[in-house]
């Protein structure tokens, strides 16, 4: 079963989008423009807590 996304949050210091799961996971995306990383569906890396 897929993570559901509860909440996102931009850093702007490290122009970094960071989402967070229902199943307590964070995904962060990184570089790219600032549609792709607060748009773009695929390449999530996981962040560790």
């Amino acid at each position: 079963m897929a993570d559901n996304f509860i909440k996102a949050e931009y850093k702007l210091e490290s122009k970094t989008v960071l989402y967070y799961t229902d199943k307590n996971s964070i995904y962060w995306r990184k570089n790219g423009s600032l549609s792709w990383r607060c748009q773009n569906p695929g390449d999530f890396m996981t962040k560790k807590q």
